[in-house]
């Protein structure tokens, strides 16, 4: 088997946080179907955030955004 001839790892998991902190321009995305998820790893000091890679004309993300939510927030959120 392949694991018995790689070169074994000498850590586990996740390390990204081990040298800095992050802040609210350090984000993750996932999407599935017509969703798309963006997790912000840091809260934003001014309780805003600017999600550059989604500006118009991106070459990361084309699509016509329709709706901005934040889980477990009911009230609507401003978005442009």
């Amino acid at each position: 088997p392949v694991a018995e001839t790689s070169i074994p790892l000498h850590a586990q998991g996740f390390n990204e946080n081990k040298y800095q902190s992050f802040s609210s321009e350090d984000m993750r995305f996932v999407a599935k179907e017509d969703t798309l998820y963006v997790h912000v790893l840091g809260w934003p000091s001014r309780h805003e955030i600017q999600i550059k890679s989604l500006k118009d004309n991106s070459p990361w993300y084309n699509a016509k955004i329709n709706k901005v939510e934040m889980l477990g927030y009911e009230k609507e959120l401003e978005y442009t």
